[in-house]
């Protein structure tokens, strides 16, 4: 009988959950008040991610149109990239431990890209 061991990517999985329920359930008028956009700020016109929390949080209580008033480039192309990329790394968190996500992947290549090809090591 195998020895089950614990797989810190697992951590992944909650704090996607979290993530999700928060602005969920979060009120929307918390996110109400004075730009905290620099580009809004100084130069005074909305920067391509203008709007994009308000976005999300209304995407995750349903109300898509609202959300498309809100970033419509967010809504229509970011969102779903990013929900696509969740689900298949939950899946393969929790029924392909064998084979790495494309997030596993991409945050591997991050890691060895910062800290550099070990000495030795050929392209």
């Amino acid at each position: 009988m195998q020895k089950k061991t614990f797989r810190p990517a697992l951590l992944r999985i909650p704090c996607y959950l979290f993530l999700f329920t928060f602005f969920a359930f979060l009120p929307l008028e918390l996110l109400e008040g004075p730009p905290t956009c620099p580009t809004k700020i100084l130069l005074g016109f909305d920067c391509p991610g203008c709007g994009a929390t308000h976005a999300f949080a209304l995407l995750m209580k349903g109300r898509f149109a609202s959300a498309f008033g809100e970033n419509a480039v967010f809504t229509c192309l970011i969102f779903p990239i990013l929900a696509l990329v969740v689900l298949q790394d939950t899946f393969y968190l929790l029924f392909r431990a064998d084979t790495p996500s494309f997030l596993s992947d991409l945050l591997h290549r991050g890691k060895v890209w910062l800290k550099g090809k070990p000495k030795g090591e050929k392209e």
